[in-house]
């Protein structure tokens, strides 16, 4: 499969400190792949320097061209969504509402209500509370409408922030049977940094390791996931 998103020699900024440095992976086109690590890794920072949210040096390639020093809502328009830790809902809208928002660079307005009509495919839950105010759904129903909200710009890259944070295992465990879902319905290519690297492991094809900013490890996330040398090292579990 070729690469779709192409990350080299990756550096990271918060004002002076270099939380990345230098790291390399890539992402398939069609595929799922994840990046795991500990609190402080750097693994959101990863994600806020694809969407070119921090101070980077190095290169990144998103299929034929280079990304890298792009202000954010150019890279959202080339097609890659973003569905931050916290949501980002907009809490005063309601769900529809938030999800045509994801929508709103786009001029196919029957390309849209199709898209609005898919997520709610997906997510049922979501079609139910349609005219609900969203700061009043629950923290289940707010990630679906960040998921969906991301999908309606029809992506063709979706980058996601701890998608399981602060949710109930049961809830967790039906986002991530959509997600598979979505990702081979949909051919959106996926990349997912959670803390549940057994979850994470799961869904993705391949995995990246990251420890104090730098990549520690990589392979089939299968061969990551059944190494037990690796899961008591970096990833907390036997």
């Amino acid at each position: 499969m070729p690469a779709l998103l192409h990350v080299r020699d990756l550096r990271a900024f918060y004002a002076q400190a270099e939380v990345l440095h230098g790291i390399d992976f890539a992402i398939d086109e069609g595929g799922v792949t994840t990046i795991l690590g500990a609190n402080g890794a750097g693994k959101t920072t990863t994600l806020r320097a694809v969407c070119g949210m921090v101070r980077t040096r190095g290169e990144i390639t998103f299929g034929a061209d280079r990304i890298d020093g792009r202000k954010t809502e150019e890279i959202a328009r080339s097609g890659i969504a973003h569905v931050p830790d916290g949501r980002g809902t907009f809490l005063e809208l309601t769900t529809e509402e938030n999800l045509k928002l994801g929508a709103h660079s786009r001029q196919d307005r029957a390309g849209v209500a199709h898209d609005l009509a898919m997520v709610y495919g997906y997510f049922p839950r979501l079609k139910e509370r349609q005219k609900q105010q969203a700061g009043t759904l629950s923290g289940g129903e707010q990630q679906m409408l960040a998921i969906s909200r991301a999908l309606m710009l029809r992506p063709r890259l979706l980058l996601l922030d701890e998608p399981s944070f602060g949710l109930a295992p049961l809830i967790v465990q039906e986002i991530f049977r959509i997600m598979r879902i979505i990702n081979r319905e949909q051919k959106v290519s996926v990349l997912l940094v959670e803390q549940n690297a057994t979850l994470a492991l799961d869904l993705a094809d391949h995995a990246y390791v990251l420890e104090a900013g730098r990549v520690v490890m990589a392979g089939a996330s299968q061969d990551i996931q059944n190494d037990p040398a690796i899961r008591r090292s970096y990833l907390g579990y036997q």
